[in-house]
């Protein structure tokens, strides 16, 4: 996994380096990223939210405003 200025982050495939999956729904810069679970993929962002994407659907299944 890679988190980029973009505003994306990105999973690779780590046998040919490949990009598998790009993930795209922050407005900010993408700063973190955790694997939770075996489908489960969590990114944080300079948008101030935490998005929660299932690898097997094309969006975000959850979003969290954590905000000031």
């Amino acid at each position: 996994m890679s988190a980029s200025a973009d505003k994306s982050a990105v999973m690779w495939d780590t046998f040919d380096f490949s990009r598998v999956r790009t993930f795209r729904g922050h407005e900010n810069h993408v700063n973190s990223i955790d694997i939770s679970g075996e489908n489960d993929v969590v990114t944080g962002s300079d948008d101030s939210t935490v998005k929660l994407w299932d690898t097997r659907v094309r969006k975000h299944t959850y979003n969290f405003n954590i905000g000031c």
